[in-house]
């Protein structure tokens, strides 16, 4: 109960403190009506202020709410088709009632979060009928640096585990007392967790076996019957998803431009590294920023750091195993939850090179199985139960420590860390250069980030044309952030022969103008 409250408590906590990134950018962006073009259309060269774009592209529509919905719907079919506008639509509703400051859109999610908590906890109750489970899984998903770290996060990921525990308990209760009610609510739950990500496709099979195994008579016909009706629910689910899928097939090219960073080659080594590292920070982080060993250095850091990554690879492991070897009805759906939506990306993976299976926030799924699985094994009736207690309480220990580790982070830790350390080195350089100049062509989005760091009113400067505008006495002031070899070169060019433009430090894109030795 104590690990439930604090991590009830943690969702709530920097809300408003933390800088929005570049993925909550973008939701704001959709959220306010306009398109990435829009923005593109204010690349002339000419100075910006940081406030005023801020006012256009990362407030609210104030069209009325059904128009406003519309505008976004809209302007998600253009910039990003692949994730559907579920959430996106939500928002909309939401900033209306909440306001569009970052603390408000981010407590959505926050409150999302707190309710598939009590969802995760019914529904482990509903599969094993044991309260102690309930209470570890609910325990455990509560301080997952995982389940925290999106439910601050201004993007759809709280929604969409909501939906999905909403499917699951639906299937599970149409299974057992089937009706055409239940079988209505699995379709339009489906739907509508397909509407929030697309991924949902994935859970299909592992809700088809949740159906079959919870039907209430353990018969081939009743198995059959509760087949039937799931087939028949989630085949509804999908043709009303088919619209908007029909949207992202016609706006093809924006998906692939936006996810083109997802097929980048990694090799196996960093794949199996990346894989032990989502599944491990479900319950807890053993390194990197926020981790438990975050500044620790030398041998015995480093062995600390194996020893914790592989005791929760072995957890994972054994406790997949146990729900294999356990006669319950739910088996065979948690392991489908587990691996299938991961198998899948590792599959194009390793066929077709990427990262996909890398992704923490795709293997959502998978983190509901993990957790249903460590709890079932951990709290359930059975051999030696104080030390599985003691390896529970353990695990919750490490999920706590982690969590009040990265409370003080201003982003996460698994935030664009490129990105997060150019913009760290610009507000240092803006601090250390007083009336700056700020110059950058980078795509819309990143822009937008810059100027939520410029909100003091720092000129911005928008394209590749931009040294133009740029008187010469002012050069010693100007600053270049992510500049594409076009505005580089054009600055150069500007600076002549006794100036020159100097990158402030290797790893980060911030350039400044210095008098050429």
């Amino acid at each position: 109960m104590l690990a439930i409250a604090l991590g009830v408590l943690l969702r709530f906590d920097g809300l408003e403190r933390r800088p929005l990134w570049y993925d909550e950018v973008a939701t704001l962006l959709r959220l306010s009506g306009s398109t990435e073009a829009d923005v593109q259309l204010l690349y002339d060269g000419s100075a910006r202020d940081p406030r005023a774009l801020l006012r256009r592209f990362q407030q609210t529509s104030d069209a009325p709410l059904d128009r406003g919905i519309v505008q976004t719907v809209r302007v998600v079919a253009v910039d990003e088709p692949q994730v559907g506008a579920g959430y996106l639509a939500t928002a909309a509703v939401w900033t209306r009632a909440a306001g569009d400051d970052r603390g408000a859109v981010r407590a959505l999610s926050a409150l999302l979060s707190v309710a598939a908590l009590a969802l995760l906890g019914v529904l482990a109750w509903r599969l094993f009928g044991d309260r102690h489970v309930a209470l570890a899984a609910t325990a455990l998903a509560a301080v997952s640096p995982l389940q925290v770290r999106y439910a601050q996060e201004a993007r759809a990921y709280a929604l969409w585990q909501v939906l999905l525990l909403v499917a699951a308990l639906a299937v599970h209760a149409a299974a057992r007392r089937p009706s055409r009610t239940h079988w209505t609510l699995v379709a339009l739950a489906f739907a509508a967790a397909l509407h929030v990500h697309p991924l949902t496709l994935s859970t299909a099979p592992a809700l088809l076996l949740l159906a079959r195994g919870g039907a209430s008579a353990a018969t081939t016909t009743a198995r059959r019957s509760a087949t039937r009706g799931a087939l028949g629910a989630l085949a509804a689910g999908l043709v009303l998803w088919a619209p908007w899928a029909l949207v992202a097939v016609l706006h093809h090219d924006a998906s692939r431009r936006t996810t083109a960073w997802v097929g980048e080659d990694v090799g196996p080594v960093a794949l199996l590294r990346a894989w032990l590292g989502v599944a491990t920070a479900v319950f807890f982080r053993p390194g990197g920023p926020g981790g438990l060993l975050d500044g620790l250095h030398g041998a015995l850091a480093d062995i600390a750091w194996v020893a914790l990554g592989a005791g929760a690879a072995v957890l994972v492991a054994v406790a997949l195993v146990n729900v294999a070897r356990r006669q319950v009805g739910a088996r065979a759906f948690v392991l489908a939850l587990a691996l299938v939506p991961f198998a899948a990306l590792a599959l194009a993976d390793l066929v077709l090179g990427g990262r996909r299976s890398t992704v923490d926030r795709y293997l959502l799924p998978g983190w509901i199985a993990l957790e249903l699985a460590v709890a079932l094994l951990l709290a359930s009736p059975g051999p030696r139960p104080a030390a599985r207690r003691a390896i529970l309480l353990v695990v919750l220990a490490l999920g706590c420590s982690t969590l009040l580790r990265s409370r003080p982070l201003d982003v996460w830790w698994n935030t664009d860390p490129a990105g997060a350390a150019t913009l760290r080195a610009l507000e240092l350089r803006l601090a250390a250069t007083p009336e700056s100049i700020v110059l950058t062509d980078a795509p819309p989005i990143r822009a937008l980030e810059l100027a939520h760091r410029l909100a003091g009113g720092t000129p911005l400067r928008l394209g590749s044309a931009t040294p133009l505008e740029v008187a010469p006495d002012a050069w010693p002031r100007a600053l270049l952030a992510w500049p594409s070899p076009a505005l580089a070169g054009s600055t150069q060019r500007a600076l002549g022969a006794e100036r020159v433009l100097v990158r402030d430090t290797t790893g980060v894109d911030v350039w400044h103008v210095e008098p050429r030795s």
